[in-house]
C-alpha cells in the first residue's frame, strides 16, 4: 500500500471518524493522480531484487467496487445471494510510452485437501481466470456499475472491467502483463472473493420455484437439516466466506458429496443454487439405487409372500417428531412398483420405502429383511449411526 493510502487511513483512525465513502469518492480522481505523482515511474530492470522493487512502482493499481468504494489490497469482496460475482474495476497508471500493450488478468483460486471414505487423500480445487476489458473511458458503459460516468478517469488512468462468466471464489490476484503470453506479471493486487449466505427464505423460495418439494415432499426437510449454516463459512479465520465443508467430501448448503465422481463439476461450491440443483439430481440417482437395493430385499421374500404373505412380518411403525413411518404403500410414483409388498392405509403415514430413499441421501439402507426361521421373514429397520431419517423428519 502506498504512503498516500497509509496516511489517509491513519488520519481517519486518529480522528476516530467514520468515512462517508460516497463523499470521499468524489475526490478520488485527484487522489489517484496524487498517488501516481507520489510513485513516479522508474526505468525498471530485469535481474536484481532492487530492480523488481523499482518495476513494481511502474504500475499503480487502484480498485473500486460496484458501489464506487475504494478497495484496499487484501480486502474481501462478496459473491451475492443472487448469486452473482462482485463487480469491480481496476484503474491502472503506467508509462503508456514505454508499454504499448498491457494485459490485465484476475485469477481466483481455492483448494482444500480432503480424505475420502477409502482413505485416499486428494485436493478439491477451483481455478478460474478472467481477462480485463479496457474501457473506452465512456465509463458509463461498464456492465453492472451504473453511475461510473460521474467519475472522470481520464486524468492519466486506464480503466479495466471484467465479465465474469462463472461464479467462483477464493484467493484472487489481479496481475498486469506487458505481453500476450502473460508469463511474467509486472505488478499484482491481491483480494479475497468470499460468499454471502442465502437466507432460509431464499433457499425455500428457490426450491418452490423449481418444484423440487412437489416431486420429493422431503426435499425441503433435507435442505433444512443439511444447511443450518448456509452455503459459506461464517466462523472467521482463513475459511471465513469459503464453502462450508463436511467430511469426507460434503460441500455447501446441501452438503454435496462428489467423491465417487471421476471429474466432478465443482460449481456447486460457490453457486448455492447449483448446489440445490445438484442435490435434486443426486436424489433422482438415489431413487435408482433404492430400486436396486430394495429390489434385492424383495427378491428374498417374493415367492413366500406370493403363497403365504402372513409369513413375511412387517416392522412396527416408527414415529419421528410428528411423522409416522409404516409398512404402507408409497406415493412416490417412481417407487410404486414395491407397493404390492407394502399394504395398509397410508392416509396419515409415510412409507418405509420413503424412509429408505431419505437415508440413501446420506448413505446406507433403512429397511431390510431377514430370515427368522421356519420359512418366515422379518422386515427390520436400520437407522444407521447418523440416525438420518429421524434428523430430517424434524423438518417435515
Amino acid at each position: 500500500m502506498s504512503n498516500f493510502w497509509t496516511n489517509l487511513l491513519q488520519t481517519v483512525t486518529d480522528k476516530n471518524e467514520v468515512i462517508n465513502q460516497s463523499e470521499l469518492f468524489s475526490s478520488l480522481p485527484q487522489v489517484i493522480d496524487d498517488a501516481a505523482t507520489a510513485n513516479p515511474f522508474s526505468e525498471g530492470g530485469n535481474d536484481s531484487k532492487e530492480d523488481d522493487k523499482k518495476k513494481s512502482k511502474e504500475f499503480i493499481i487502484t480498485v473500486f467496487d460496484e458501489h464506487k468504494n475504494l478497495v484496499l489490497e487484501n480486502d474481501s469482496l462478496y459473491i451475492t445471494t443472487v448469486p452473482q460475482m462482485p463487480n469491480f474495476v481496476v484503474v491502472l497508471h503506467y508509462d503508456v510510452e514505454k508499454y504499448k500493450s498491457i494485459y490485465v488478468k484476475t485469477t481466483i483460486r481455492f483448494s482444500k485437501s480432503i480424505t475420502n471414505n477409502k482413505g485416499v487423500t486428494y485436493t478439491r480445487k477451483t481455478d478460474a481466470s478472467f481477462m480485463g476489458n479496457l474501457s473506452t473511458l465512456a465509463v458509463s458503459s461498464v456492465p453492472g456499475m451504473p453511475g461510473m460516468e460521474q467519475i472522470d478517469f481520464r486524468k492519466g488512468g486506464q480503466l479495466y472491467y471484467f465479465n465474469f462468466d462463472k461464479i467462483v471464489g477464493g484467493n484472487a490476484v489481479i496481475e498486469v502483463f506487458a505481453d500476450a503470453k502473460m508469463d511474467k506479471a509486472l505488478a499484482n493486487f491481491k483480494l479475497k472473493i468470499k460468499g454471502d449466505n442465502p437466507t432460509r427464505e431464499e433457499i425455500d423460495r428457490y426450491i418452490d420455484e423449481k418444484h423440487y418439494n412437489d416431486t420429493y415432499y422431503f426435499f425441503k426437510a433435507i435442505a433444512r437439516h443439511e444447511s443450518p449454516r448456509g452455503q459459506f463459512n461464517t466462523k472467521g479465520g482463513s475459511q471465513d466466506g469459503m464453502p462450508i465443508f463436511g467430511g469426507p467430501d460434503g460441500w455447501g448448503c446441501m452438503q454435496i458429496d462428489t467423491q465417487y465422481e471421476a471429474s466432478p463439476d465443482l460449481s456447486h461450491l460457490w453457486n448455492w443454487k447449483k448446489n440445490v440443483d445438484k442435490s435434486f439430481e443426486i436424489i433422482k440417482g438415489k431413487v435408482k439405487q433404492t430400486i436396486e437395493l430394495l429390489g434385492e430385499q424383495v427378491k428374498r421374500i417374493k415367492e413366500i409372500f406370493a403363497e403365504h404373505p402372513e409369513d413375511v412380518l412387517p416392522a412396527d411403525d416408527v414415529t419421528y417428531y410428528s411423522t409416522i413411518f409404516s409398512h404402507v404403500p408409497t406415493n412416490l410414483h417412481e417407487l410404486t412398483s414395491f407397493n404390492e409388498y407394502f399394504q395398509g392405509d397410508n392416509t396419515n403415514k409415510k412409507s418405509f420405502i420413503d424412509a429408505f430413499l431419505i437415508r440413501r441421501y446420506n448413505g446406507g439402507q433403512y429397511y431390510l429383511v431377514k430370515s427368522i426361521g421356519d420359512g418366515k421373514f422379518q422386515w427390520y429397520i436400520d437407522e444407521g449411526k447418523n440416525d438420518y431419517v429421524n434428523k430430517v423428519s424434524e423438518f417435515l
